[in-house]
């Protein structure tokens, strides 16, 4: 069985001015590090054989801020993981506009994120695709703890077993252990069990 904890990025200056981000990088606000820190002093304790993190700047940066309050010591920026797999639901035409232009999409269609498709954007079941591929990856290594920092997993974790996600993951098992978060810098832990 596979333990993960999850974690969303720390709050950034688009967070604060309800810009939508995407897939551009971000900058973490003061407050956003400072969340990162909390939450690093908060899982000091967690022993994570392996740490991936989308290769946005923003969490990248709040992954650091966590991992530097490790009891095992500062973890070396070779030992992080970033891959774009992991990069939040692609907007599109809606890249760094205000939430509000989402809005109006979803009242026009009577979708809403993230079933709402977004014109040049990702759809659905293209990030279901990416999470499913991801958890594929992960699971040919050996089991451990990892610290993911991306938004859509939260939404996509959930609904995976009875999606068509790539190979193994779609039939498995997923149990969360609590509700994921859809809060900056907030965690949670759970266990994913794949299907034999």
């Amino acid at each position: 069985m596979l333990s993960v904890t999850f974690v969303r990025h720390g709050e950034t200056v688009a967070n604060v001015g309800r810009i939508i981000q995407g897939h551009s990088h971000g900058e973490l606000t003061e407050r956003g590090i400072s969340m990162a820190e909390h939450l690093g002093r908060h899982l000091s304790e967690e022993k994570f054989t392996r740490v991936f993190s989308s290769d946005l700047k923003r969490c990248h940066d709040t992954t650091r801020h966590i991992l530097k309050h490790s009891s095992d010591g500062d973890v070396p920026e070779d030992l992080i993981v970033l891959d774009q797999v992991l990069r939040e639901v692609c907007c599109g035409d809606l890249e760094l506009q205000p939430e509000s232009e989402l809005l109006k999409i979803s009242r026009q269609t009577g979708l809403y994120f993230p079933f709402v498709q977004i014109p040049g954007g990702e759809s659905f079941q293209d990030v279901k695709a990416r999470t499913g591929e991801f958890f594929n990856i992960v699971h040919s290594k050996k089991p451990g703890n990892l610290v993911i920092t991306r938004r859509s997993i939260y939404v996509t974790l959930p609904r995976l077993p009875d999606s068509n996600a790539p190979d193994r993951y779609a039939s498995g098992k997923y149990a969360r252990t609590r509700m994921l978060p859809d809060r900056n810098a907030s965690d949670t832990n759970a266990s994913v069990k794949y299907a034999s």
